[in-house]
């Protein structure tokens, strides 16, 4: 029914912001959070705990941060879905665009929060456990915000090679992000 409903969005809502999602219903699909936590690391392990807006450390907040049943995490961040979520400009070979530029970013800071040992126990309070393997995913753009092969074969070099500090980071448009939500349910049924 979750799934249904993000399906359902998206088939309507060829462009919007994060928050249209992040603020709005999303918060409260409990089975899609701990599905979310299959889709990113070396092995497809559910999420046993969840949080939306999660602080990190100050300012710093991750749009979801799943729990995952092996104490893995998994950290998230939802950016607006829309033709320029992942590249931008005219050029033959556009750039990436400024919203993954920003949660490349917002990765980076998260990866380093958990290792200020100050800051463990926010996560430890909040989700039950102190992070050990923490794995990292972006959901950027529409699949039809890639305007050609190269386009999309640039966004799987990027899912499959991206790594901080040997941790995957994953990115997925939101279009992949439901198809890879459904291919865990039909996996697990």
């Amino acid at each position: 029914m979750e799934l249904s409903a993000l399906e359902t969005f998206l088939g309507g809502h060829p462009r919007f912001d994060e928050t249209a999602l992040t603020k709005g219903s999303m918060p409260a699909w409990a089975h899609l959070a701990c599905l979310t936590g299959a889709l990113a690391g070396p092995r497809p392990t559910l999420g046993a705990t969840y949080k939306f807006e999660c602080g990190i450390q100050g300012t710093l907040k991750a749009d979801l941060v799943v729990r995952r049943s092996d104490d893995s995490f998994v950290f998230v961040e939802f950016e607006g879905g829309g033709p320029t979520g992942l590249f931008t400009g005219d050029k033959r070979s556009r750039d990436w665009s400024r919203r993954i530029e920003h949660a490349t970013s917002q990765v980076i800071d998260w990866d380093w929060a958990p290792n200020d040992n100050r800051q463990t126990s926010v996560l430890q309070s909040g989700l039950g456990a102190k992070p050990d393997a923490v794995y990292f995913l972006i959901v950027c753009g529409r699949d039809s915000g890639l305007k050609d092969a190269s386009e999309r074969e640039r966004l799987v070099h990027g899912r499959e090679s991206l790594q901080i500090k040997g941790r995957s980071l994953s990115i997925l448009t939101w279009d992949q992000y439901a198809k890879e939500l459904r291919a865990q349910i039909t996996e697990r049924s």
